[in-house]
């Protein structure tokens, strides 16, 4: 028997009863500390099931997006990314498609202002500074497209864009010069095969060449025309403006010899009609050899 006597009232119990009320004693406080812990834990798993939830949900925004904006229904898929960019507007990606698909419905304010902050993301500046400047050409703010496309430059080294984005401006905006010099940077960084540099420095030069035969500067015009022709001699163009250049200063026999050359690189109907009208006012046996 135990037995507790210590004050006004005697208490005894049966070892078997004393060890039941003991076992019930620790079941009781082993099933409060677990409801205890239960409601401690509670807030954190209702978080995670919260971003689960969320994750499934933008996973599925994200398809929708791709498949309105693949689909041209850019206004659709911008009211999606809105609703993706609500969902965790403090993630990168959220802000990314949202910033794109507000490009693509020409709201450009709210392109500006999601591009403008995720310049200060690691890891996706290049991706911001792409959308501001697409952003500037649509705009029509030439100046701010290349500000845009340089300063990618110094971001992303071995990103093709910024130069193809600045020589695009540059040919836009007649600025030859300027896009043989970044023709010069792309091949420097190895982004553009020579063969592809040589083959866009001879448009670039004929179409030098174009504008200054249009201004009246025929020495300067056949001098681009000419190099144009060395880079690509089968580039018919360059090969016509050559020769046509060549017969204004009298020499008929480099003139010739230009369009033979493109002939031989590469046969083309247009080179055909120019190396007959060389021989424009000659005689007929002259034209038919």
């Amino acid at each position: 028997e135990i037995a507790y006597t210590g004050g006004a009232i005697d208490i005894s119990v049966k070892p078997v009863i004393a060890a039941l009320i003991l076992l019930g004693s620790a079941i009781l406080l082993a099933l409060i500390w677990g409801l205890i812990a239960w409601m401690i834990s509670l807030p954190a798993k209702v978080k995670r099931a919260q971003i689960e939830a969320n994750r499934k949900k933008s996973l599925e925004l994200i398809g929708q997006v791709l498949a309105s904006h693949d689909a041209g229904d850019y206004s659709d898929a911008r009211k999606l990314a809105q609703k993706l960019y609500s969902i965790s507007p403090s993630d990168a990606a959220n802000k990314l498609i949202y910033a794109r698909a507000s490009l693509m419905a020409d709201d450009f304010g709210t392109a500006e202002k999601i591009y403008g902050e995720l310049t200060e993301t690691a890891g996706y500046q290049s991706a911001a500074l792409k959308g501001l400047s697409e952003l500037s050409s649509k705009k029509g703010n030439f100046a701010a497209a290349i500000s845009h496309a340089n300063n990618a430059l110094n971001v992303a080294k071995k990103s093709i864009w910024p130069l193809e984005t600045i020589f695009k401006e540059k040919i836009n905006n007649s600025d030859w010069e300027g896009a043989i010099t970044t023709l010069d940077e792309a091949e420097k960084r190895g982004l553009i095969g020579k063969k592809t540099a040589q083959r866009r420095r001879a448009v670039v030069l004929a179409a030098n060449a174009h504008r200054l035969e249009k201004a009246g500067d025929y020495n300067s015009a056949l001098d681009n025309a000419t190099r144009a022709l060395k880079l690509a001699p089968s580039f018919a163009p360059a090969a016509i403006m050559a020769a046509r250049l060549n017969k204004l200063a009298g020499k008929d026999w480099q003139a010739a010899q230009a369009i033979e050359a493109a002939w031989s690189a590469e046969p083309h109907p247009a080179l055909a009609l120019a190396y007959k009208d060389l021989k424009e006012g000659k005689s007929k046996k002259d034209v038919l050899k």
